[in-house]
């Protein structure tokens, strides 16, 4: 974008928001023209990049057709460019907008721990509600999923897994999500049910790495070195072997005394 096509659109935005503000804002009764008005001059504050400058806008009454759509438009295109702090204020505006909406949710608990960090309180909250939106959809388990663990707040997942109804939990259920719910198990000291669920899912021919490396770690630490090898040279067969489960085959090997196995 040119500095003068930039400057063009904050004229224009400044313009269809002198306003909106003059009256206070967008308010529950405020007039068609002045919720248009907000809604042109924020396409503009956007099409300008003043992304700091979004809140001049109270955007509650602001439900105008593709507003939505051309908001996931310039946040795709700003994470595409790792301008994560000014998608994380579009995200924000998107949320306002459509607070039912649970892709938005989840869109910005993620870019909440870009900016903030793993496990970060807010990306938390907004993980939260994803999952009460739409707790079947697998991206919302497993993003409420991981913040918690990374909270160390495995008790907290554990209860929302483990309280679905069946139904939901086996849709929501997919690879990843079984993952961390073996985690989260032999956290707890859980270790023969994860197993299980690492054990399934490995005979299935999963390529989920860390199915095998947990299991392979798991095993060697009951004392089956031997099973343990077995099931990293399985990651290779499956095509799931990655850097990680080969250390892990290269430590067990030493440990035993193999390490040409």
């Amino acid at each position: 974008m040119t500095g003068d096509c930039s400057a063009a659109h904050r004229i224009v935005a400044d313009t269809w928001l002198a306003g909106v503000e003059k009256k206070g804002g967008l308010k529950m009764r405020s007039s068609f023209r002045q919720i248009v008005a907000a809604s042109e001059g924020l396409y503009h504050l956007l099409e300008a990049g003043a992304y700091t400058e979004l809140d001049r806008v109270t955007v509650k009454l602001v439900k105008s057709p593709g507003l939505i759509a051309h908001l996931w438009r310039i946040s795709g295109n700003l994470f595409r460019a790792r301008r994560y702090g000014d998608d994380l204020k579009v995200l924000e505006l998107s949320v306002k907008l459509s607070p039912e909406d649970s892709k938005a949710q989840n869109f910005l608990g993620n870019r909440l721990e870009k900016v903030k960090g793993k496990g970060n309180a807010q990306a938390l909250t907004h993980y939260q509600k994803a999952f009460r939106l739409a707790p079947a959809r697998p991206e919302s388990l497993a993003n409420l999923g991981r913040c918690l663990l990374a909270r160390k707040e495995v008790d907290t997942y554990l209860a929302e897994v483990e309280g679905l109804p069946p139904a939901t939990r086996e849709t929501a259920m997919n690879d990843y999500n079984r993952a961390i719910y073996a985690d989260a198990l032999a956290r707890r000291g859980r270790g023969a049910e994860a197993s299980k669920i690492r054990m399934t899912a490995i005979e299935a021919g999963s390529k989920h790495a860390s199915y095998y490396a947990d299991e392979a770690r798991w095993l060697h630490k009951q004392g089956q070195s031997q099973e343990a090898l077995r099931i990293l040279n399985l990651a290779e067969k499956n095509g799931a072997a990655n850097d990680h489960t080969r250390a892990i085959q290269a430590s067990i090997l030493e440990d035993t005394g193999n390490p040409q196995h």
